[in-house]
């Protein structure tokens, strides 16, 4: 056997030490300046939210901000219902801010003063069953083939009351698009609400 035969293998072994070395050098690079990230570039790679959407994170922040804070006006509380509005991108999201804007609504209270509580005055509450009419409406215009979106959109119709007949039309035509599924009682309500018997 010639020398260098004898001498290639230890060669081998040197070289994949290095390669070795070399790799566990950059992971520990790399680890180190995810941690920096994480701790002083407020980038929560650890923190129990990381991996939610951006969206997810919005409607925590908003709820915290409610729940911190129940009385807050209702343009302020409008104003940050429409910014989730704008960053909703399916169904899901939309049903989640309109069911955020609902609450105000049911909750309303016959008393006059309800500060501290954070349950609206009945005289807040129009301004609260506007907004929600209307994002009702909005999220069917983006969505109309959706049942929970048309239920959403027909009980605000009723609770805003069936004063013109193209109210009720409106809620006669979306009684027919939630009659399917687990809506269909629903559906039937809302159709003897508006006078619709005659199907």
């Amino acid at each position: 056997m010639s020398r260098y035969e004898d001498q290639m293998p230890s060669s081998r072994t040197g070289l994949l030490r290095g390669v070795c070395l070399l790799g566990l050098v950059i992971l520990l690079v790399l680890a180190g300046a995810l941690v920096f990230l994480s701790i002083y570039g407020g980038i929560p790679l650890f923190s129990p939210g990381f991996g939610k959407s951006s969206f997810a994170r919005a409607l925590e922040t908003y709820d915290q901000r409610i729940r911190d804070n129940p009385d807050i006006p209702f343009r302020q509380r409008n104003a940050l219902l429409d910014s989730l509005e704008k960053k909703a991108l399916d169904t899901e999201n939309t049903l989640s801010v309109l069911k955020r804007r609902r609450i105000p609504v049911l909750a309303s209270s016959p008393l006059g003063d309800t500060r501290g509580s954070g349950i609206p005055s009945l005289a807040d509450r129009e301004q609260y069953l506007g907004s929600y009419t209307a994002a009702a409406a909005r999220a069917l215009k983006q969505y109309p083939y959706s049942a929970q979106v048309g239920a959403l959109a027909a009980e605000a119709l009723v609770l805003a009351g069936l004063d013109t007949e193209e109210k009720t039309t409106k809620l006669r035509d979306l009684a027919v698009l939630i009659q399917e599924g687990a809506l269909r009682d629903l559906a039937l309500a809302f159709a003897v609400y508006s006078g619709a018997m005659e199907d």
